[in-house]
C-alpha cells in the first residue's frame, strides 16, 4: 500500500480549486494555477507498506506534514484493471496531520512511532463469484 507525506503549506492550505466556486474561467484559472505552483514546491515523501503494515520513509525534516493512504480495489485484486485515481475505487483511506519533531528524521538516525493507524472503510470489496 502506497503512504504519501506532504508538507502542508504555511501560507494557504493546497486544496484543488472547484470551477464552481469561481464566477469566471479566469478567476479559476488563476487560483489553479496558484494551487499548481504550491503543489510543484511543497516537499513530498513516499514509501510502501511491508507486509505487517509498517512503512518507513526516510529524511524527512522536522514540520507538519498531511499523512495519507489509500487501498484500492485493484490492490487487492492485480486482475482488475486500474483506471485511474477515482476516488470511488478506494477501498480505504486514511488522511491525517502528523508533526515531525526536530531529533525525527532529516539527517538523525531516530524513528517516529506513529503508533496503530486505522484506515476509513469506504466500500467492501465485492466477494468473490463461485
Amino acid at each position: 500500500m502506497p503512504v504519501r507525506i506532504t508538507l502542508k503549506a504555511t501560507k494557504e492550505p493546497l486544496t484543488r480549486p472547484k470551477r464552481d466556486d469561481f464566477e469566471s474561467a479566469e478567476a479559476y484559472a488563476e487560483a489553479f494555477d496558484r494551487f499548481r505552483q504550491a503543489a510543484d514546491v511543497s516537499p513530498r515523501y513516499g514509501a510502501f507498506c511491508e507486509n505487517d503494515g509498517s512503512f518507513h520513509v526516510p529524511n524527512v525534516p522536522a514540520g507538519t506534514y498531511s499523512l495519507e493512504m489509500k487501498i484500492g480495489a485493484s490492490q487487492l485484486n492485480p486482475v482488475i484493471k486500474r483506471e485511474s485515481e477515482d476516488t470511488t475505487s478506494w477501498i480505504a483511506t486514511l488522511n491525517r496531520e502528523i508533526t515531525v519533531p526536530d531529533s525525527a528524521g532529516g539527517g538523525g538516525n531516530e524513528s517516529l512511532d506513529l503508533g496503530s493507524l486505522e484506515l476509513e472503510v469506504m466500500l467492501a470489496p465485492a466477494a468473490p463469484n463461485r
